[in-house]
């Protein structure tokens, strides 16, 4: 199983308004609606939503090689959590 991946699923009302998906080095911006997902090597690609109106939830799942990097708290050359 690759160790770099980013699942992003899409929940939102029929209402919504913009919120796209951004992937920023692949130039892309995508238009995902309530049920969608996407699946993109979080290693090398980063993203952002673009504002909205409406109710919406992105449920995110990253694999535990990036969620380990997020943990890494470095206090006077201490290693709180690796």
């Amino acid at each position: 199983m690759d160790d770099s991946i980013c699942v992003v699923i899409e929940i939102s009302d029929n209402n919504l308004e913009g919120g796209e998906l951004c992937l920023m080095e692949l130039g892309l911006v995508v238009n995902l609606h309530c049920g969608d997902a996407i699946i993109f090597k979080l290693s090398e690609i980063s993203h952002f939503n673009l504002h909205y109106k409406g109710q919406r939830v992105s449920l995110v799942f990253l694999s535990d090689k990036m969620a380990s990097s997020w943990l890494r708290i470095e206090m006077v050359g201490t290693t709180i959590f690796t």
